[in-house]
C-alpha cells in the first residue's frame, strides 16, 4: 500500500504537466473500459480507487492485453 502511495506521488507532477489526452469507452469481454491514448492517466487510475482495472491504453486494447482480474 505504501508503494502505491509513493508511486502516486511520484507520478502526480507528470499529470499536472500533461495536456488532456483522447479517451473513449469500449466493451471487452462484457466489461466496459475507458481507453486512453496517453498511458499516464492509466497508471494513476490503476493505483487509485475506485477505478482499478477500468482504464486501459489504446496500445493494450490493440494488443488484446486487458487487466487479468477483469477477464471472464
Amino acid at each position: 500500500m505504501v508503494y502505491k502511495a509513493l508511486l502516486a506521488l511520484a507520478v502526480l507532477p507528470c499529470l499536472l504537466a500533461v495536456a488532456s489526452a483522447e479517451q473513449h469507452k469500449t466493451v471487452v469481454h462484457g466489461k466496459e473500459f475507458v481507453v486512453h491514448t496517453n498511458p499516464v492517466p492509466v497508471v494513476m487510475h490503476r493505483v487509485l480507487p475506485p477505478y482499478w482495472n477500468k482504464h486501459i491504453t489504446a496500445r493494450e486494447l490493440k494488443a488484446g492485453k486487458i487487466p487479468a482480474s477483469t477477464r471472464k
